[in-house]
């Protein structure tokens, strides 16, 4: 499995780690999995750790992910914050991408290559 996803209860967050090759609809299906997880609550702040992972994505298949994340927002909430953690020079180049096409959504996405740096930019908002 490509994404584990956890609810962080310390800092109330909801976390994906990403490992291996990955294909956009392994991250939606990530997302509509984590929304029943325990604890999960609308509008949670997440952190996707990308830093072990490659997507393998086309454009068009970026822009169904983000169309999917609107189509979601009843569940998953608006006005959160989605941190990005990334070190791979192309994986952080498809997250500007994603930031990019998401910037209509309620949603604030920033890309971070430290994942304490993304913790910390979480926690701000809370």
């Amino acid at each position: 499995m490509p994404v584990i996803s956890t609810i962080n209860t310390e800092l109330h967050v909801l976390e994906h780690s990403c490992r291996g090759t990955m294909q956009a609809q392994d991250i939606i299906d990530a997302f509509d999995a984590a929304i029943e997880l325990p604890g999960f609550e609308r509008s949670m702040p997440v952190l996707w750790d990308m830093r072990d992972a490659r997507i393998d994505a086309s454009p068009d298949e970026m822009q169904a992910l983000v169309t999917h994340i609107g189509l979601m927002r009843g569940s998953r909430g608006t006005g959160y914050r989605l941190a990005v953690v990334a070190e791979d020079t192309v994986l952080i180049m498809l997250a500007d991408i994603f930031k990019a096409l998401s910037s209509p959504l309620s949603f604030q996405v920033r890309i971070f290559r430290d994942i304490d740096e993304a913790r910390s930019w979480i926690r701000s908002s809370t």
